[in-house]
């Protein structure tokens, strides 16, 4: 339906009840039914406020082309803002949820609030402006929660005790490095991460090497990200269950160092080949769970 497109409902956009709606309203009980009708299982009971917020996640070519229904995520505003807490909360574990921030405030979605609403229907509530059409996610903002709707069931597991002793080590260091690559959010495209023994979940001594992979801006901050990375592998390197691989002796270990394994600290996007991604998985500090 590209009247949805032409009016600006893509991936992305954040859909909300005007100021002022009154949960009362005749129109806001018609919307809230449509988005509870739409959730599967026995989340329909679930409640809907007039101050959430939904996002897009429907691709934009399925919005234009003649399927029936657009895919929605509820977004709940959080009473508590304290930065320490919502710090607390973006290293959380738990996979059903996902904090992101929308301009000063945070948000939370869940899985099982996830809606479907038929494109016809949110055209007509759009035009009536029941539904306003706020803002856009930022491009790093969409790819993650895009990540956490289609990775709950793909993604690929580091080892437990590694994701605890790493989680451990942010929490005692004030998670300041995961607030280093929020600050670097448009530097940074990714971090890669490669563990060994990675199919052993217990293990005695866990080998490991980090490397962050430059967007074109983060290229001219080289220097700095690369400084505060090997920052971060000294102070985790002084656990006693794990080993980074750029810092230890590398000439009297006896490790098997995979052929594409990547030392450095840092790699632009065009350095780094699909060979090099399958040794390095993508880490997620914001889940450590995958």
């Amino acid at each position: 339906m590209l009247e949805l497109i032409d009016i600006g409902t893509n991936q992305g956009s954040i859909l909300g009840f005007p100021e002022g709606t009154k949960e009362n309203e005749e129109f806001f009980k018609s919307i809230v039914e449509l988005v509870q009708l739409g959730r599967l299982g026995d989340s329909k009971r679930k409640g809907v406020s007039s101050g959430c917020l939904f996002v897009v996640l429907t691709q934009d070519c399925s919005i234009a082309n003649t399927s029936k229904y657009i895919e929605l995520a509820q977004l709940k505003k959080l009473k508590e803002q304290d930065e320490e807490r919502v710090n607390g909360l973006l290293l959380g574990k738990n996979y059903s949820k996902l904090y992101i921030k929308i301009k000063d405030d945070y948000y939370q979605a869940e899985e099982i609030l996830i809606t479907k609403i038929a494109k016809q229907k949110l055209l007509d509530i759009v035009k009536k402006e029941s539904f306003i059409l706020q803002s856009k996610l930022p491009n790093r903002s969409i790819k993650i929660i895009l990540d956490w709707r289609i990775l709950s069931y793909k993604r690929e597991p580091f080892p437990d005790k590694f994701n605890r002793l790493l989680s451990e080590y942010l929490k005692n260091t004030k998670s300041w490095f995961t607030e280093f690559l929020l600050e670097h959010q448009h530097d940074i495209h990714s971090i890669r991460l490669y563990v060994t023994p990675e199919d052993a979940e217990d293990a005695e001594q866990y080998q490991f090497s980090l490397c962050a992979l430059l967007t074109e801006s983060g290229v001219t901050k080289q220097d700095e990200i690369e400084t505060n990375v090997f920052k971060m592998l000294e102070q985790f390197n002084e656990y006693d269950d794990v080993d980074c691989l750029q810092i230890i002796d590398l000439a009297v270990d006896s490790i098997n160092i995979p052929e594409h394994l990547v030392l450095a600290a840092s790699s632009t996007l065009d350095e780094f080949t699909f060979s090099n991604a399958y040794v390095m998985r993508e880490f997620n500090f914001q889940y450590l769970c995958y």
